[in-house]
């Protein structure tokens, strides 16, 4: 009788040690999936280095296209093709209709317009496509950006504008030339400080020992030209494994490169006490490709197409060139499209 007790007590504390040794490796696996849904909380790219060669190709075709240097044209084809060894596709304005016609029921609110317009020529159309893998599932952002082709678009414009100032600006570290560019809740990703003083612009044409940038500048006119471009990325997401026709528009960014050339017919200034003049300074600036940190980012699409409550764009929303006396040169009518067919 005894014997079979202490067995029985035994078998009793087997059992429990067996409990006990099952709970511990379920608390410890479930550890272990918590650190790993931690660690892989943010999408990561599957290929980063082609992606950052298609965005910088995309940034010198704005740049080639804005400046228009002898055989820009030909510059500007060549890196098409470099995109192309890189998988991008290029678009006929069907097939961008055939895309918003698929996705037109989907968009998380967003629904695309689907005629098309006749200026659709004047948009280049392309499609490039990135894996991102967030807790274990991938997802395929389909890139669809829209180009300016050179000649007259939504996304590009040219003009001039004459600006004088008769009375003295004061001294010669007044601003020539400076941009202002903001954003909606995005950073930019690149500085935005081009501004040029007018001692800077006029220096290497005054020969007068006198001339410092606490001249007094007493007159000053200037003729600006400026042109500009804007790029308008529009991304689709989905499971990698699941077709297109469960994609949804989940984020759009966008980007401006532009430049401003001059002629300064009128420039007086004092020096000693005598007023001194010169005329005919010529000169141009570029203003740099600026977008914000999203641009062309997948991550912050598939944050979007995941959580109804994150970011759904990252714009450019304001795009100013201002001139001497700060008054404004150009405001450029940067685009805020919710969807493609806006562009089309």
């Amino acid at each position: 009788m005894k014997n079979r007790l202490l067995k029985g007590t035994c078998n009793a504390k087997r059992q429990l040690m067996s409990v006990l040794i099952i709970c511990l490796l379920a608390l410890g696996s479930a550890g272990v999936v918590s650190a790993n849904n931690e660690i892989d909380a943010a999408p990561h790219l599957v290929n980063n280095a082609i992606e950052e060669q298609v965005k910088q190709i995309y940034a010198e075709r704005a740049k080639v296209l804005t400046e228009q240097k002898e055989g820009y044209l030909l510059e500007f084809d060549k890196l098409g093709k470099k995109l192309e060894s890189l998988g991008v596709e290029f678009l006929t304005p069907q097939e961008v209709h055939e895309k918003m016609k698929l996705t037109a029921h989907k968009g998380l609110g967003i629904t695309p317009y689907v005629a098309t317009p006749p200026n659709a020529k004047n948009i280049i159309w392309s499609s490039f496509r990135g894996n991102w893998v967030k807790n274990g599932v991938t997802y395929e952002v389909q890139h669809l950006t829209a180009e300016p082709n050179g000649s007259t678009s939504a996304l590009m414009d040219t003009g001039g504008i004459i600006l004088r100032n008769t009375n003295s600006i004061g001294t010669a570290t007044q601003n020539f030339v400076t941009t202002v560019v903001k954003t909606g809740v995005s950073k930019l990703s690149a500085p935005v400080d081009i501004t040029l003083q007018v001692y800077d612009a006029v220096k290497n044409f005054i020969n007068d020992a006198n001339f410092s940038k606490t001249t007094e500048v007493t007159d000053i006119q200037v003729n600006y030209t400026y042109a500009w471009k804007e790029s308008i990325d529009f991304m689709y997401v989905k499971e990698a494994s699941k077709n297109d026709d469960t994609q949804v528009l989940a984020f759009i960014s966008s980007s401006v490169f532009g430049g401003v050339n001059w002629t300064i017919p009128i420039f007086t200034y004092k020096s000693n006490g005598a007023v001194k003049n010169i005329t005919f300074q010529n000169g141009q600036k570029s203003y740099e490709y600026y977008d914000t940190s999203a641009h062309r980012n997948g991550s912050f699409a598939v944050a979007a197409y995941l959580d109804p409550y994150a970011p759904r764009n990252a714009y450019v929303i304001q795009a100013d060139l201002l001139g001497v006396g700060n008054k404004t040169i150009k405001s450029i009518p940067v685009k805020t499209p919710s969807h493609p067919g806006l562009l089309m």
